[in-house]
């Protein structure tokens, strides 16, 4: 089977001389090839947010599977609906897969004596993945748990400016929306200034795309102080504010939601 694959990507793909060719005639060998009878799945992992919508539609109509019969799935951070799809959220968790993660995070015996506390705050967070994972990064070490953890949510909950963001932020997050943005605050509060600097750089960038360490260490103290950008980088990807891509080891990427509150709170 690899083989046949490999075949088709030779034929489609590479010219006479082996080179790859340009990206319209590989769709229209590609269209040729399914014709309109054939059933095939076009597969566009982890789209980037493009804009305008206009250009969006453009370029998503020209990767988009050929044929009656062809599929097109999309896999991406951006949160705007397109023409001609249909939207499956994956920001949030069925229960039991939101307590299981929450619990990769304690040992068995703490994740047992603390499943009230645990079950409460993913009821908080209305099942919003990165904020339970912001939860669980935050209680990794701590011999307090869940259970302060949820007191301190509540807590924070009341605080004005929270309250402001998540007003901001309902037609996004909804009804939990306090509940989630709550979380974001409670991960950047105990950052370092260092931290903090480093992060609110991060969140003016292009979120869900590579932002180059280097750039942001350019921007944070020129060609001084090494040693601080890197603490501060390794407390903010320990925390999950920011994350690194396989394919961008030199690089960080802001979730979109982390970048907007950031700017916010910060």
């Amino acid at each position: 089977m690899r083989d046949k694959h490999f075949s088709l990507w030779q034929r489609i793909g590479l010219d006479a001389e082996g080179k790859p060719r340009a990206a319209p005639l590989v769709r229209e060998g590609l269209a040729a090839h399914f014709g309109d009878d054939a059933p095939c799945l076009v597969v566009l992992d982890n789209l980037p947010e493009l804009t305008p919508l206009d250009t969006r539609r453009v370029i998503l109509d020209f990767l988009s599977a050929a044929g009656a019969l062809g599929k097109t799935l999309v896999t991406t951070r951006d949160a705007r609906t397109a023409d001609g799809f249909a939207a499956v959220s994956l920001e949030v968790m069925a229960p039991d897969d939101g307590l299981r993660l929450l619990a990769r995070y304690r040992t068995p015996n703490q994740a047992c004596a603390e499943r009230d506390a645990m079950t409460a705050l993913f009821n908080e967070v209305g099942a919003h993945t990165l904020a339970l994972v912001l939860l669980g990064e935050s209680v990794r070490d701590s011999a307090s748990g869940y259970p302060v953890a949820l007191e301190q949510l509540r807590a924070m909950g009341a605080v004005p400016r929270i309250e402001d963001i998540a007003e901001r932020l309902f037609f996004e997050l909804g009804a939990k929306a306090r509940g989630i943005i709550t979380t974001f605050v409670r991960s950047i509060e105990p950052l370092s200034a260092d931290a903090r600097e480093v992060l609110a750089l991060a969140s003016v960038c292009v979120a869900n795309s590579p932002i180059g360490d280097e750039l942001l260490f350019d921007a944070f103290a020129g060609s001084e102080r090494r040693d601080d950008f890197s603490g501060a980088m390794r407390a903010l990807l320990r925390a999950s504010l920011l994350a690194r891509r396989e394919d961008a080891a030199a690089a960080v990427v802001i979730h979109p939601l982390v970048a907007c509150v950031a700017r916010s709170w910060l």
